[in-house]
């Protein structure tokens, strides 16, 4: 599925790499069927049930907002999908591919009150040097269009980190409450997804996305793939291995994989638990703006 946008890039003369590097994201990248997407998304949903709250939303702990890929076997299965990581090699010009992170951003359908990201770059409190030694990959497994609140984007402003200030508000779903002020809002794009497709986004490329108001759920995965060159500022990080290989002394590799038969929900598994705990310790990205 990977070779439709292949195609659609070679039709105006770039690559994936050079897209990304240029306008700093890419979409709509078609990387699973429509019936694949939503067997991925049941599976999902299954495995999240046991952290739904009585009013159908989830709570932002850390299981969903880090390292996802430990506990949840959706998560882990997703991130080695052969056109998934594919397209984050040729993103990253690397057959070496680790893991860095993973996230399940569901927006739950409430509403005009709903949960939203402000304006941000992730880039500018990951802690990864090079910035462009990795890669976000969104992808949608459910529909995400602009009243889903899908993602937006202004084009072409990853290159350079601009100034955050720390404004945490109760929708917000980045808990920092990190922003980036004073955007002009007719230079954003719509980043709109289909259940299947995919996003790819540069780390300090400026985005947000608003309130989902639909009747349904904005259900989605973000993977954050990185070449195994990239450094984490504390010195060594936690990673997962997808392919090739590494040796870089600055990565402590996870080879935890959560199962899909342990008779056992996913947030009860001992041993996915200890897995996500010994790799979140070392999983300390700060914010690098300007606190207010």
């Amino acid at each position: 599925m990977l070779r439709q946008a292949r195609r659609q890039l070679a039709a105006v003369g770039q690559t994936l790499r050079e897209r990304l590097r240029s306008d700093g994201a890419v979409w709509p990248v078609p990387v699973l069927t429509a019936a694949d997407a939503s067997e991925a998304r049941a599976a999902l949903l299954r495995e999240l049930s046991g952290l739904q709250g009585r009013d159908g939303d989830f709570a932002q702990n850390d299981l969903m907002y880090y390292k996802s890929h430990l506990v949840f076997s959706a998560v882990d299965t997703l991130a080695r999908h052969p056109t998934i990581v594919r397209a984050a090699q040729e993103a990253l010009g690397s057959e070496d591919l680790l893991l860095w992170d993973a996230s399940i951003p569901i927006k739950p359908p409430t509403g005009e009150a709903s949960a939203f990201f402000p304006w941000h770059q992730d880039g500018t409190y990951w802690g990864l040097e090079p910035t462009d030694g990795a890669v976000s990959c969104w992808v949608a497994l459910s529909e995400a269009s602009r009243e889903h609140g899908c993602m937006r984007v202004v084009r072409g402003s990853h290159g350079r980190p601009l100034q955050h200030t720390l404004r945490p508000q109760a929708d917000s779903m980045l808990r920092r409450g990190q922003r980036v002020e004073g955007v002009d809002e007719a230079a954003a794009e719509a980043m709109a997804l289909s259940a299947g497709e995919m996003s790819l986004h540069h780390p300090l490329a400026l985005h947000c996305s608003g309130p989902n108001t639909t009747s349904e759920p904005r259900v989605g995965v973000v993977l954050v793939f990185a070449a195994p060159s990239t450094a984490p500022h504390n010195g060594v990080g936690s990673a997962t291995l997808i392919a090739g290989r590494c040796d870089a002394p600055h990565w402590a590799l996870s080879s935890w994989r959560p199962r899909t038969d342990a008779g056992v929900a996913a947030i009860d598994d001992a041993e996915s638990l200890a897995a996500h705990a010994s790799a979140l310790a070392q999983h300390r990205g700060e914010m690098q703006a300007r606190r207010e």
